[in-house]
């Protein structure tokens, strides 16, 4: 999907069964794991820069916020703001960050699960 605009954005969410606390640590674990460099404007809002790839974009800037129930709101905005058009980048971030997410707290479930097996 391709997002037109000033600047271009994409928008997405997943519901997770987490605390707010273990989701905000996926979030960051995420992050980690694909290698972008984030920080956090509030204590629940993520911010993230994606890096700029050639010929495609300028950037990207992630906003990650976390709400009540486990559910996780990601949007992509592109950094130039005289881009009107992405070239479905800003979607591409959010389904590879959601998509990562997942699998992390996948993994997070299975490290519990074989912890608590353990006791």
């Amino acid at each position: 999907m391709v997002a037109v605009g000033f600047p271009p954005v994409f928008e997405d969410s997943k519901r997770f069964r987490l605390g707010e606390r273990k989701l905000l640590r996926a979030v960051e674990d995420t992050l980690d794991e694909l290698g972008w460099h984030y920080s956090f404007p509030s204590r629940w809002r993520v911010s993230a820069s994606v890096p700029m790839s050639i010929l495609v974009s300028w950037g990207e800037r992630l906003l990650v916020d976390i709400e009540e129930d486990g559910w996780v709101r990601v949007r992509s905005e592109s950094l130039m703001l005289l881009s009107w058009i992405d070239w479905g980048k800003n979607a591409a971030n959010v389904r590879r960050f959601l998509r990562t997410l997942s699998d992390v707290v996948d993994e997070m479930r299975d490290e519990q699960n074989h912890h608590g097996e353990d006791d």
